[in-house]
Parts: C-alpha cells; sequence; structure tokens
C-alpha cells in the first residue's frame, strides 16, 4: 500500500505543474560544465594542482626571463661605457682638415649647436700625459694621464652616472688607486703630490705628430726659423680679440726671436740648422714645471667617466687646469726672458736695439695669456645625447640608422669644413658586443619554446590521463543527454581552472624574483628602473599561460569524442589494452599521413639550409641567420633524442640488472623487467620527453661553456701574453732600452713575479727606406706580400704558448735543434720552440748549399735613372732568412718548409722630390715552420687570408735585412746604419702563476714610466678577461635556472605517467600482495622502473646534448683554429644526475603510496 501511495503520490505530482525542461543553451551548458569542474576539483585535488603548477612554471620562467632579457641591453651599455666611458658624441681636433685644428673651441661650438634638444649639453675635456712622484719619495714616480673636466657642469648633464667623486676644490685631485699603491700615497689623507709637466712632451701630443720628440723639435724650431728669415710669418697671427691688441707682429721681432732661439742651435752650414741632444736636454729642462697638488680620492673604476684605456688618470678641474696654464705661461716668460738677457749680454749683445724689444713683447704677450679662454683650446669635446637610454638599447640597424642621421645632421650644421672630426666611441663599443647581444636574444628564443613545449605535454599528459580515469563518467554524462559540445565546453573550463590561478601566481612570483635583479641592474647602471614587469614578458606570459593548454586540448577532446557511448560505459575497459581495428579503402593507402608529414618536414629543412641560411647571409640578416641556425640545433637534438628511443629497453633492463642486488635481484628483478615491457607505451613516451630534456641542459650547458672558454682562449691568442705595452704607430717606437733595463731590475728583485719577456719589432715595411716585403717560391710566381716582423730568442718563454700550432716543421735542423733533443728546443707547454732553434742555427750556418738554385739579382722596379744592385750568389747563399710562415701561403705562394723561397725587399734607391724609385733585393729563404696560430699575431690556414701575411723571424735576422736595406738606399750617405736599431713595436710580460693583483699593479706602474703617448697601450690580460669571465658566470647561472625549472617540469611529467601507471594496474598490486610481496616490495618495483627509465634518459640525453655541442664547438674552431680541449661538464653533469635520481625517486614513490591504504581485497575488486 505504501508503494501504491508513493506512487499515487507519484502520479499525483506528475498531474500537478511541469517542472521547466533542462536548460540547452550555452549559457546552461557552460554553467553545466563550470559546476562539474569545480566538482571534480575538489575531488580530484592532485591533478589540478600538477596543472596549476605547470601553468605557474612556464608562465613564471617565461615572463621572468623575457621580462630579464629586456633589461640585458642596459648590461650592454654599461659594458661598453666602462670600456670607451660616456662618450656618446665626441668632437675631436680634425688636423688634416682644410683650416686644420689642434684643439676644439668649445664657445664656437656651442653657438652653432645651443638650439639643439637632442644634446644635453657640451663637455670640454683634455687629455695630457704627465708623470707623478711622491714629494717625500723622490725616487717613486710613474707617468700618468691628466683628465681635465668640470665636474660640476658634467654631473648636471649626466655624464658620468656611476662617477661617486665629489667635485674637486683647488689644487685637489682624484688619482687612479694603483698608481697611489704604487707611490706609496695615501688617499683623502691630506697627502701632496708632484706632478711634473713638460710642455715640449705636451705639444709633441697636441700636434698628433708621429714623429719622435726630438725631431718633433728640431722640425718645429726649423720650421720657425725658417718662416722668419723668409718673411712668411702672418703679421697677425694672434687675432686682436684673443690678444686685445692689434696683432702680435712676429716680423717686428724677428732679430729677437733669432737671437733667442740660435743659441739653442748648431750651425752645420749655409742655413742648414740641426738641434743637438744637449740642446733638447736644455729646452726641455726649460720647458718642464711642478705643481703639487692635495689627492683626495682613489679611482679604481673608471665608471664610464672616461675610456679604460686610459690606464692611470689623474682628474683635476679645469679651474685649476686655467690657473695652471697662466703660471707656466708666466713663469715661462720669466725664464726666458732671463735666459734671453743672458745669451744676448755672453754675446756682447746687452746694448744692442734688440734689448729694447723684449719688454714690448713679453707685455703683450702677458695680454694674450691674461685674456686667452682656456675653452677654447679643449683636445676633446664630449656631448652626452638626451635619447641615449632608448637609443643605445635599439638593435644594430635602428641605432645605426639613428646615430647616422644624427652624426649627418652635426655635421650639416656645423659645415663641411668645420675643423673637428665626429666620432661615436659608445657606438662602436656596442656594435662590438652587438653579437653576443644576438646570440643571448636566440638564446631566450630556444629556452622559451623549449620550456612551453615542454609544459603543453605535461598538460597533455595530465588531460589525457584525467580522460581516460573518467571515460565512465563521460559515457554516464553522454548517456545522460549531454551533449558533445558540453563536454568540449567541459575539458575548456577545466583547462582555464589551470590557467587562471597559474597566470596570476606565475605573473605575481616573476614579479618578486624580478625585484633583486632590478636592484642588481640599478646597482651597475647607476640608473632608477621601474620595478614592474615589461608589457611586452606580461603579454608573452598570458598569452602562453592560456594557449598551452587550449593547444593541449585538441588530443584530450579527440579521444573523449571518439569512444563510442558502449565503450565509454565499459567499466573495464583499459586504455592500455586498447585494441583498434580501422578499416581503409585500399586507394587511399596510397597517401600515408605519416609520410606526407616526414616529407614535408624534410624539404622544409631543406629549403632552410639551401635558401633560407644563403639568403640572410646575402643580405646580412644576422638575426634571421641565427634564428635558423638555432632551430636546425634544436631539431637535431630532437632528433637524435626520438632516435635514442630505439636503445632505450636494452639500456633499462641493463640498468635494472646493474642497480638490483640482494633479495630484490631474486624476487623483484623479473617484475620489474615485465613491469617494464608491460608499460612500454606509456613509459617510452615519457623516456622520450626526459631524454630530450637532458639532452637539451646538456647541449645548452656545454656548447656555452665551451664558446665560453673559446672567448677567453681568442682574446688570450688576440692580447698574447699577461702583460702587453703595444705602440700603434710607427714614429712612437717603444723604448726598449729603459724597458729592458726596468724589467731586469725588477726580474733581480727578491719578491719578482715576472717569469719572462720579448720584444716584437714593428713590420720591416716600416722603415722609411722600405716599400714592402714579399715571399715567393724560386719560380717567383705568385709573389706574395707579407708583413715581416722579427722577435727575440726566448719570445715563446714570454707568451701563451700553448696556443701555438704548427702545421709543418723543417727537418734539416742539426740534431741538437730537433724537438726534444736539447732544452732549448721545446717551449714551457712542449711545443717546439722553432724561434730559439733559428737563432741558434743562425750561428752554425746554412744547410744550403750555395749555387745552382738562385743567383739573387736584383730585379729593377721603378725609376728609369735608379742603378741596379745587385747581391751576388754567395751573398744570398750565405745569407738564408729562416722564416716561421703562415699555412695561408701554403697553396697561394706555393711554399712549403721542404724547398727553399725567395724574400725579396723593395728599397728606395733614389729620391727626386717627393717621389722615390725603387729596386728589388732578393734574399734566399727558408722556411723553417709553417704555423695556424702564435700568440700576439694574426695567423690563419686559411689561403683567402693570404693577401698580406705575418712572416717572422729573429730580431737580429729582421734587423739585418734593415741595415743591408738601408746601406743600399738613396739615404745611406746620410744615415751611419751601424748604428741604427730596430724600432720595438710591442712587448709581452709573462709573470708567474701565483702573482697577487697587486703584484702585476706594480710591475705595469714600473712599466709606465717609460709610456710617453697615449698612443702606446698597456693591457693587463687579467683585466680584459674580467668581462668575458663575468658572462660565462652570468650563463652558467642561467642555466641552473633553466636546468632547475625543465626538471621540475619533468618531475611532474614523471608523476603523472606512474600515477596513470599504478591508476590502471591496481589490479596487479593486488595480485602481487595476496601472492606473498610485502607493500614495500611492491613499491621497490616501481621505484627500479622508475629509476631505469631516468636513468637511461639521462644517459643517452647526456651523449646526445654532449656529442652535439662538441660536434658545434668542432665546427666553431675551423673558424677561430683555436685549439680543441675536451672538457667533462662534471658540475653539470652531477647536478643533472642527483636532480633525476631524485625525481625518479619521489615521482615513483608518491603515487605507489596511494596502494599502500588499499587491502588487498579492494585492490582486486575495485580493479
Amino acid at each position: 500500500g505504501g508503494e501504491g501511495g508513493g506512487g499515487g503520490g507519484g502520479g499525483g505530482g506528475g498531474g500537478g505543474p511541469k517542472r521547466p525542461p533542462p536548460t540547452t543553451s550555452f549559457t546552461g551548458n557552460l554553467v553545466t560544465a563550470f559546476l562539474y569542474v569545480v566538482a571534480e576539483t575538489k575531488r580530484e585535488k592532485r591533478s589540478w594542482l600538477v596543472g596549476c603548477i605547470t601553468v605557474f612554471l612556464v608562465v613564471f620562467s617565461v615572463t621572468l626571463l623575457q621580462n630579464v632579457v629586456a633589461s640585458a641591453p642596459l648590461l650592454f651599455l654599461k659594458s661598453a661605457e666602462n670600456t670607451i666611458g660616456e662618450y656618446d658624441i665626441v668632437f675631436s681636433p680634425d688636423a688634416e682638415a682644410e683650416s686644420p685644428s689642434y684643439s676644439v673651441n668649445t664657445t664656437d661650438l656651442q653657438a652653432r649647436l645651443g638650439d639643439r634638444d637632442d644634446l644635453v649639453g657640451l663637455a670640454p675635456r683634455w687629455v695630457l700625459i704627465s708623470h707623478l712622484l711622491n714629494p717625500l719619495l723622490p725616487d717613486q714616480q710613474a707617468s700618468v694621464m691628466m683628465l681635465v673636466i668640470d665636474s660640476k657642469a658634467e654631473k648636471e648633464m649626466g655624464l658620468g652616472r656611476s662617477w661617486a667623486h665629489d667635485p674637486l676644490e683647488f689644487n685637489h685631485t682624484h688619482i687612479s688607486g694603483a698608481l697611489l699603491r704604487y707611490l706609496k700615497v695615501e688617499a683623502n689623507n691630506g697627502e701632496t703630490i708632484t706632478f711634473r709637466f713638460d710642455l715640449i712632451g705636451l705639444a709633441h701630443t697636441l700636434s698628433g705628430s708621429g714623429e719622435t720628440e726630438f725631431d718633433f723639435i728640431q722640425g718645429m724650431m726649423k720650421g720657425v726659423l725658417d718662416a722668419i728669415n723668409n718673411n712668411e710669418v702672418d703679421s697677425n697671427i694672434l687675432p686682436p680679440e684673443l690678444g686685445g691688441v692689434s696683432g702680435l707682429d712676429l716680423m717686428k721681432y724677428k732679430d729677437l726671436i733669432l737671437s733667442i732661439i740660435k743659441p739653442f742651435l748648431q750651425a752645420n752650414g749655409g742655413d742648414d740648422i740641426q738641434l743637438t741632444r744637449d740642446d733638447v736636454v736644455k729646452l726641455k729642462a726649460l720647458l718642464t714645471f711642478e705643481f703639487n697638488m692635495i689627492v683626495d680620492d682613489a679611482i679604481e673604476l673608471p665608471e664610464g667617466k672616461f675610456p679604460a684605456a686610459l690606464g692611470n688618470v689623474a682628474v683635476i678641474e679645469i679651474e685649476y687646469f686655467a690657473y695652471m696654464f697662466k703660471s707656466v705661461a708666466s713663469q715661462l716668460l720669466d725664464d726666458g726672458v732671463k735666459l734671453a738677457t743672458q745669451e744676448l749680454s755672453l754675446r756682447g749683445l746687452g746694448d744692442s736695439p734688440v734689448v729694447q724689444l723684449i719688454d714690448p713683447f713679453v707685455q703683450r704677450v702677458q695680454n694674450f695669456v691674461e685674456r686667452v679662454q682656456i675653452r677654447e683650446y679643449a683636445t676633446l669635446v664630449v656631448a652626452p645625447y638626451a635619447e641615449r637610454l632608448t637609443t643605445f638599447t635599439k638593435n644594430k640597424e635602428d641605432l645605426d640608422t639613428a646615430l647616422l642621421s644624427l652624426t649627418t645632421s652635426l655635421a650639416e650644421q656645423l659645415g663641411i669644413y668645420y675643423p673637428v672630426t665626429i666620432t661615436t666611441p659608445l657606438v662602436s663599443a656596442l656594435q662590438i658586443l652587438y653579437y653576443l647581444r644576438l646570440f643571448l636574444d636566440q638564446l631566450l628564443l630556444i629556452v622559451e619554446l623549449f620550456i612551453v613545449a615542454l609544459g603543453m605535454a605535461l598538460i597533455y599528459s595530465l588531460l589525457i590521463a584525467d580522460v581516460d580515469a573518467k571515460v565512465y563518467s563521460s559515457g554516464m554524462l553522454r548517456a545522460l543527454g549531454m551533449a558533445q559540445t558540453t563536454l568540449i565546453e567541459l575539458l575548456c573550463i577545466q583547462s582555464l581552472f589551470f590557467s587562471i590561478p597559474g597566470i596570476c601566481l606565475g605573473l605575481a612570483v616573476a614579479w618578486l624574483c624580478f625585484v633583486p635583479f632590478a636592484y642588481f641592474f640599478e646597482t651597475y647602471i647607476a640608473m632608477s628602473l621601474p620595478l614592474v614587469l615589461s608589457p611586452v614578458a606580461v603579454a608573452l606570459g598570458v598569452s602562453v599561460g592560456f594557449t598551452m593548454p587550449l593547444i593541449a586540448l585538441v588530443g584530450p577532446i579527440q579521444r573523449t569524442l571518439s569512444k563510442s557511448l558502449r565503450d565509454a560505459l565499459d567499466m573495464y575497459h583499459s586504455a592500455s589494452s586498447d585494441t583498434l581495428v580501422s578499416f581503409v579503402k585500399l586507394e587511399s593507402v596510397q597517401i600515408s599521413p605519416t609520410e606526407v608529414t616526414l616529407s614535408l618536414v624534410v624539404v622544409g629543412f631543406g629549403m632552410l639550409v639551401y635558401y633560407g641560411i644563403p639568403f640572410t647571409f646575402m643580405y646580412f640578416l644576422w638575426a634571421a641567420a641565427m634564428t635558423l641556425f638555432v632551430v636546425i640545433i634544436l631539431a637535431m637534438v630532437i632528433g637524435l633524442a626520438l632516435l635514442g628511443t630505439t636503445v632505450h629497453p636494452f639500456l633499462q633492463r641493463g640498468i635494472v640488472h646493474a642497480m638490483v642486488w640482494g633479495k630484490d635481484r631474486r624476487s623483484l628483478k623479473p617484475l620489474v623487467l615485465k613491469n617494464l615491457y608491460g608499460h612500454g607505451l606509456r613509459n617510452s613516451k615519457t623516456a622520450i620527453l626526459f631524454t630530450v630534456c637532458i639532452a637539451f641542459i646538456i647541449f645548452t650547458g656545454t656548447v656555452f661553456s665551451y664558446q665560453g672558454h673559446n672567448i677567453i682562449a681568442a682574446g688570450r691568442v688576440a692580447i698574447g701574453s699577461d702583460i702587453v705595452i703595444e705602440s700603434f704607430s710607427k714614429y712612437l717606437p717603444l723604448d726598449w732600452e729603459g724597458l729592458t733595463e726596468a724589467l731586469d731590475a725588477i726580474m733581480a728583485s727578491p719578491d719578482n713575479v715576472v717569469s719572462a719577456y720579448s720584444f716584437s719589432s714593428f713590420p720591416l715595411e716600416n722603415i722609411v727606406q722600405i716599400r714592402r716585403t714579399r715571399v715567393s717560391n724560386l719560380a717567383d710566381y705568385p709573389r706574395l706580400r707579407v708583413v715581416l716582423m722579427g722577435v727575440d730568442e726566448n719570445y715563446f718563454d714570454a707568451v701563451y704558448d700553448e696556443y701555438v700550432q704548427w702545421t709543418e716543421l723543417a727537418d734539416s735542423y742539426p740534431s741538437q735543434y730537433l724537438p726534444g733533443s736539447s732544452e732549448f728546443s721545446l717551449t714551457p707547454n712542449g711545443k717546439a720552440d722553432v724561434i730559439r732553434a733559428i737563432e741558434k742555427k743562425r750561428t752554425v750556418g746554412t744547410d744550403v748549399p750555395v749555387g745552382g738554385i738562385f743567383s739573387g739579382p736584383a730585379d729593377h722596379q721603378e725609376g728609369e735613372d735608379a742603378p741596379i744592385s745587385e747581391l751576388t750568389s754567395e751573398e744570398s747563399y750565405t745569407n738564408v732568412v729562416d722564416l716561421i710562415l703562415s699555412e695561408s701561403m701554403r697553396e697561394s705562394a706555393s711554399v712549403s718548409t721542404s724547398k727553399p723561397a725567395e724574400l725579396v725587399v723593395e728599397v728606395a734607391v733614389g729620391r727626386t722630390g717627393q717621389f722615390k724609385s725603387y729596386d728589388s733585393y732578393h734574399f734566399l729563404a727558408k722556411p723553417r715552420a709553417m704555423t695556424s696560430s702564435i700568440p700576439g699575431f694574426v695567423f690563419s690556414s686559411y689561403s683567402q687570408t693570404s693577401a698580406i701575411s705575418i712572416a717572422l723571424t729573429t730580431m737580429n735576422t729582421v734587423e739585418r735585412i734593415m741595415k743591408r736595406s738601408i746601406n743600399a738606399s738613396y739615404a745611406a750617405n746620410s744615415i751611419d746604419y751601424s748604428t741604427v736599431k730596430l724600432p720595438r713595436r710591442a712587448l709581452f710580460v709573462r709573470v708567474k702563476s701565483d702573482a697577487t693583483v697587486l703584484q702585476r699593479e706594480e710591475v705595469i706602474n714600473q712599466l709606465r714610466n717609460y709610456v710617453q703617448s697615449e698612443r702606446i697601450l698597456v693591457l693587463n690580460t687579467a683585466d680584459v678577461m674580467k668581462t668575458s669571465e663575468t658572462i660565462i658566470l652570468v650563463l652558467d647561472l642561467f642555466f641552473f635556472f633553466v636546468a632547475t625549472t625543465i626538471i621540475i617540469i619533468c618531475f611532474f611529467l614523471l608523476l603523472v605517467s606512474f600515477t596513470q601507471n599504478v591508476t590502471e594496474n591496481a589490479w596487479e598490486f593486488g595480485v602481487l600482495r595476496a601472492l606473498g610481496l610485502t607493500s614495500g616490495q611492491v613499491i621497490r618495483v616501481y621505484i627500479y622502473e622508475a629509476m631505469a627509465i631516468v636513468l637511461a634518459s639521462v644517459v643517452i640525453g647526456f651523449m646526445i646534448g654532449n656529442s652535439v655541442s662538441i660536434t658545434l664547438t668542432l665546427q666553431t674552431t675551423l673558424f677561430t683554429e683555436l685549439p680543441y680541449e675536451f672538457e667533462f661538464p662534471t658540475l653539470l653533469f652531477f647536478s643533472i644526475f642527483t636532480m633525476s635520481v631524485v625525481v625518479a625517486l619521489i615521482g615513483s614513490y608518491v603515487p605507489a603510496k596511494s596502494l599502500l591504504k588499499k587491502r588487498i581485497a579492494a585492490a582486486l575488486k575495485n580493479a
């Protein structure tokens, strides 16, 4: 009755008001799907958590990397500023202009450019060489570059943002800390230091003359005398606005000037006047002044205020410099008047009318000095660019366009004949760093693509696992009337449940992590940055966070909709036991989607290699070329990882055999092997992804480690030694006698840190009487130009000889000079010491018999009336020139160490006015070695570089050829060639490996005393390499971050995979427990399985990544020609290995642990 009543009630209920039909609108379906996903998320928190963490990791990594790299151009800008200074636009004197100038008139420049908004201002500067000495220790002295600036004006312009030193008071100075330590002067302690100022040296520097100081003084004096004697002096060489007079008529004071100058001159007959060395000493003593200044701060780093190449610097203010100028001029006038009066009195001219001219002359000069404006005689003017931050962080093309437009407009506004040269030193420094910046941009691209792809794979696996686990639920929903579109909406909402929290958390954490980076950037670049994520980084993170799960949905949606309702409601169905049968028409078999896809991929890569890459090189599209290169390399790594799956099963079995021992070996090893086989399909996907990840990490980490070491090696080869002093002007040879004396004294001291030093000469063709040198085979064709240079016998003791690469050695040396046969035959690093062997062999004669091959007559080249000189056959054979030639000449000139060659020296034998006639002198040469690399010089093995190659021999050999050539030249009668010394171009100093920074500084400061020009560069290799070492350190930290992110994503991949394995094989767990295995043993089965998969992936991934990186490095060394040294990435390998083992343990233990809570019967029943 109760049931009937119930039924009646039901029926009565049916007769009441009807319920509204289920909502089938899009909004209703959306609400239903949303509520279902919310309920499912509450039940399956782990899946939701894994999805959120995946999206978070990807969004966090991509956003942070993009934001950091977006700020990276500021680091490059600061690096360039530290090297070259904040020299945006530089105006320097143009001595070759139609109206040459040796200074820049800042006042006139300001008047012409003052209305420009793109220049912040104009900062005049003076860079002058001086000497410093400690008044308390007069023997402690060193050369210094005096930098005169207007600190207050430059601070207002923002020139030198990082400059932490206060503006100077009158008579105060800031000096380089290394120099103060050497002079034993303490900064900020009220101590004084003495500046010794040489006016002749200053005039020589400002003139831009390439002559020696002695020749410069002689030429200047003779020019003045010739001009006066020939009445060629402009009567108004000083304009009235400067002197305040109608003009200074030098001709009026002709007799006075001649009477003052001539006592310093020695007549050599007629009007030919020549200074003696004593005259120069007397003049320099007259024109040398000293000033004492108080030392304020010690300058440790340039910080963008001035170029680092200036070396030791003393900064003074412009006001004190103007005072110094007037003081020096006044003292010079007083001393000059006294000296002139004395000289006139000694010559009996004390009552001469000439004496009456002295006072008016001095008065007019004093008027000029008092009224002169020092700003109108600057050695250079720096103009900060108003939009420098946005302009200098642009890409290369935009930066070049902007600066070209700027400099063009400046030149037009100043006038084409205005006597200044406009340069952009900072842009030049940035262009050197451009390729490194491009390299890092591509690095970011490949890392972002890989992390995004890995995140998509993880979300795909997660959604697929969720679909497979809820097949029955999906079937019931469809049986209850849920449309397929609603199921799609359900999956989309489920992906949004991953995306939205992950994106929000990822952006927030990315911002928090960017704050310390921003603080580092602000500290390093001395510029405030907005503590916000860049719009590009936020947009990229959000788009990746939303699109990545949606793209990963394609597979799960296809899997869900492909199930028939009957299969979906099959509770005993398992995806791992699927058997699929496909019916295909015969005619459709001819088109295979796999083959089509593979064909398209192969054709695509063919197009990239044969068309894309040549196109980018043809049109200099370096960014596109680098992108294509990255795509190809990444495809290679992935392809090899896929091929590695063929050996995965064998390696997994081998790892299981090696890993499982003791009781487990007998009872669990068969189960682990069967699990690996039974779970092979799903495990293979995990293994592929893990292998690709490991290969990618190892490849990127090792290849950039190798490239970093190559950068350092290339720098060491280019520089040559620990300390290098090099002249860039043939008119400014090194004071090698003074440097030798100083170095010998250093090496004789008890605390010596110098192990060896050696000199190299200027090219032989830099000698005035020699036009060029050439080398050919004995057939005299082809005849290639060579730059013949000499080095000391111990050259390889003083350079980085580990980078010497001999491609061929002669076998004609006496046995005592062959490699390995004597103490002189090997360099410190075991390379053949060919230079020492040549020097030793030179004393024992030649191994080439006289006559029969080479006659040795000179080949007349130019000048019909020039005499033809000859070298006799005997002289040619007995003066064989031993050479080290570039490997690039082997094919181009057909030379080798197995046959003699010919050295041709073109000598000027006649001169008519400015025209010279030349003869060619032939020497028999013997190549003793062919090389592709010698530190300190540029050698190559590529014939394309043979047009002008370097040839080396001993210093004595080059000097002998030089003297022989000068003796045969038109200048033979005017030069005592026996006293002529070969000018030295560079000094190479090798210090001991345990030398401290302070000891290096002390050696450099002692050597700087013999550097008399800013055009002689002093290089400390340790300082130069600091930037490269910093870049390598930053890259290492970057890859550690990337590796950690990838390994975390791999952990979740493994977790998802093993969760599926455990879920689908719960029945196996119950069976194993029923057979007597403990729960711990069953968990160890899963752990062993995970360890086998992960360790196999690590081994294969390491081999693939390291092999590709080695291949790429070897290809790079084909161009750089640096020696390749294999370096096992120990730290990287063991870091990855440790993280992988941890991932395997946790990723397998966590899913297996969930089975411990199930009883055996429940596991068997619910499976």
